[in-house]
């Protein structure tokens, strides 16, 4: 069953009763001005990569107070992340330093796998459960069901899940917290009729 769900289109932002949007220059300019609206506590945010951004950006309101996932059990998060740029937006900005400079610091490294995301929103919460990031070209639940199950399987009982996807001047998400503890065919069915929304 999904508890809540946020979207975020470059500045856009929606979660339940809460709508804004921003304006800046740029993909990361408007994700800053959109964390700020969002009043979090946490300065690690502005030094992550774009991927990661998104993704704590989205999932804020899950574990604030009164949020679907504030009183869940840290242990027992999964996490399933679908994109289709991954961390091509830190890929090229490595190579660009990398192709100007010649070298480039090992911290820039880092990002340039999709799944660190998953570790910036594990640090930021405190998540202990599983974790796994797939490339597709669209958000698709039927093609995310496997996972879904590997999740349960692995005694999660609640999960974050959803799209994120950004490069060049695009940053989007929609995300979903999810009880796991009903029928996969139903929270497969919820997740792709929320895919078809956005």
């Amino acid at each position: 069953m999904i508890l809540a769900s946020t979207r975020y289109r470059d500045g856009a932002f929606h979660s339940g009763g809460l709508r804004f949007a921003v304006e800046g220059d740029g993909a990361d300019m408007k994700l800053a001005r959109a964390w700020d609206k969002l009043e979090q506590d946490y300065p690690r945010f502005h030094r992550a990569d774009r991927l990661s951004r998104v993704l704590m950006l989205g999932a804020a309101p899950f574990f604030a107070p009164g949020g679907a996932l504030e009183k869940a059990d840290r242990e027992h998060i999964g996490m399933l992340l679908c994109t289709s740029t991954g961390s091509m937006e830190s890929d090229h900005r490595y190579h660009e330093l990398l192709r100007t400079s010649g070298t480039a610091s090992p911290a820039l490294f880092v990002p340039t796998l999709p799944s660190i995301a998953l570790g910036e929103l594990s640090i930021r919460h405190g998540l202990h459960g599983s974790g796994l990031c797939l490339m597709m070209t669209a958000p698709s639940a039927t093609a995310i069901a496997p996972a879904i199950g590997m999740l349960r399987q692995q005694g999660m009982r609640w999960a974050v899940c959803g799209w994120t996807d950004t490069f060049a001047g695009r940053a989007e998400a929609i995300l979903a917290a999810m009880d796991m503890e009903h029928a996969a065919d139903d929270l497969v069915n919820e997740l792709q009729h929320l895919f078809d929304e956005h």
